[in-house]
C-alpha cells in the first residue's frame, strides 16, 4: 500500500493520515468525519479537536467568496484562450455564468453570502481553519526542510556525521533520549 498525507483511495477502502498527529486510518466505505476527523480545502486530513476556531465575519465572508468567483474566472478565461475552436462556446458561456455570479455576489445581503460561503466550504475545512495550512502544527519533515535551507546544510553531511558520531542507530537513540531527558529537566 502506498502511503499520502491526506486523502487516498482504492476503491473502496479509504485511509487518512493526519497532518498533525501522523496517525493513520483506513477502512472501507467510510467516510473520513465518521472518525471525527475533517478534510481542508487543499487535502490536509486531521482530527477535528484540531480544526481551529474561527468567526468569521459577512465583510471577511463575501471576500472569501469573492475571490472564489474570480479565481474560477480566471479559470475560466485561460481554457477558453487555450480552448479547441469546438469549446469556445462552452468556456464563453461558463466565463459569462461566473461573471454574472460575480456581479450577484457584489450585491447580496448578508444572509446570502453566509449561504454561498458555506457552498464554498462543502468542498472542506477552509484553509484558516486548517492546523496544517495555517502553520498552527508543522509536520517534523517541514521543520527539517526548513533548518537545512535556513542553515544552509546538505542533508549528506548530516548523516555522514552522524555516522561518525555513533556506531548503530541504538547509540543515536540513546543520545537522543539522553539530550531529551536533560531538556526536560528544570535548570537548578
Amino acid at each position: 500500500m502506498k502511503f499520502r498525507i491526506g486523502f487516498v483511495t482504492n476503491s473502496s477502502s479509504t485511509a487518512y493520515i493526519s497532518v498533525v498527529t501522523g496517525e493513520m486510518i483506513s477502512g472501507r466505505n467510510i467516510d473520513i468525519s465518521d472518525w471525527g476527523w475533517a478534510m481542508c480545502v487543499n487535502g490536509h486530513a486531521f482530527e477535528t479537536k484540531y480544526l481551529i476556531e474561527s468567526n468569521v465575519s459577512a465583510e471577511e465572508k463575501r471576500a472569501i467568496v469573492i475571490k472564489n468567483v474570480e479565481g474560477s474566472i480566471v479559470h475560466y478565461g485561460y481554457h477558453l484562450a487555450e480552448s479547441k475552436p469546438g469549446n469556445v462556446s462552452y468556456w464563453q458561456s461558463s466565463l459569462r455564468e461566473r461573471r454574472e455570479e460575480l456581479a450577484r455576489t457584489l450585491v447580496m445581503d448578508d444572509d446570502e453570502i453566509d449561504e454561498v460561503y458555506k457552498m464554498y466550504n462543502e468542498d472542506g475545512v477552509p484553509a484558516h481553519q486548517c492546523p496544517g495550512c495555517t502553520l498552527a502544527h508543522m509536520s517534523d519533515a517541514d521543520v527539517l526542510e526548513y533548518l537545512l535551507n535556513t542553515l544552509n546544510l546538505e542533508r549528506d553531511d548530516i548523516c555522514g556525521n552522524m555516522r561518525e558520531m555513533f556506531a548503530s542507530s541504538q547509540e543515536l537513540r540513546k543520545w537522543l533520549n539522553a539530550k531529551q531527558e536533560s531538556e526536560s529537566q528544570p535548570a537548578s
